[in-house]
């Protein structure tokens, strides 16, 4: 449309400007799932990213007694925040050690391959912590071929069809 009642999007990147310029024309602007602090936009709709990650990173910690030997695998483009509330619960315990991370770029297979490589650099990991629902379904992938079922924890985000397979699964 030459002029639409209205934006609402899923912004992957920042847009440079492009929602100060909607809303210049006076086009309202409301970013779905995943939020720029330093934008213009008129709402938000969804999840809290930080308290979910920190929630998720504290969880963690108490399955793991506060220490391990940890990998992330994320996405550059939507995990800044999430990643960043991980790391800064990571920081208040001395006996954790962040040893690899890991790019799904959202793809399973990829997930899958980074897994499979940090696993190989690091036999004793203790526990992957996966920014969106490809890194959990890659790195139970990548467990299950080399034979690691239950010996590593998952903490994952998101929900899918296969990721509620494999919770199932064990």
């Amino acid at each position: 449309a030459m002029k639409p009642n209205g934006i609402i999007i899923c912004p992957l990147s920042d847009f440079g400007g492009m929602t100060t310029k909607a809303l210049e024309a006076g086009i309202p602007v409301v970013y779905v799932d995943i939020d720029y602090a330093d934008n213009d936009r008129i709402s938000y709709a969804g999840t809290g990213d930080e308290a979910l990650a920190e929630m998720g990173g504290e969880y963690l910690m108490d399955i793991l007694n506060g220490e391990g030997k940890i990998a992330e695998l994320y996405i550059p483009e939507t995990g800044i925040r999430r990643s960043a509330a991980y790391e800064a619960v990571f920081a208040r315990y001395p006996g954790v050690e962040v040893v690899a991370r890991g790019n799904t770029k959202a793809d399973y297979e990829i997930a899958a391959q980074a897994s499979a490589a940090i696993l190989q650099a690091n036999p004793d990991l203790d526990a992957f912590v996966c920014i969106d629902s490809t890194g959990g379904i890659g790195a139970a992938t990548a467990l299950r071929e080399a034979g690691m079922e239950g010996q590593v924890k998952i903490i994952s985000m998101d929900t899918d069809q296969e990721t509620l397979s494999l919770i199932k699964d064990g």
